[in-house]
């Protein structure tokens, strides 16, 4: 179930929008949490351009669990310290 309400548009303004305000309320975020929570189809590109835009976001990678009960590893979970004024 997705946290946030669909928009008309899935741009990566947005995208980027979504993934500040998860790390506003959580401080970190996962790969399935950002498809299956956020309606972000490739996080990794998304992270790159905010990491681009000034944002100090670290990459951890480890197994994680997907909805199906399926492992999969070296999949990333990123931190935003908190540098960037927006994080």
């Amino acid at each position: 179930m997705s946290m946030l309400p669909p928009t008309s548009s899935g741009s990566t303004e947005i995208q980027h929008v979504r993934i500040i305000k998860h790390f506003k309320s959580c401080g970190h975020l996962d790969t399935f949490e950002a498809r299956d929570d956020l309606g972000i189809c490739a996080p990794a590109a998304r992270i790159l351009e905010l990491k681009e835009k000034g944002f100090v976001i670290v990459t951890y990678l480890s197994t994680l669990v997907d909805s199906q009960g399926i492992s999969h590893p070296r999949s990333a979970t990123y931190f935003c310290n908190g540098r960037h004024p927006r994080c």
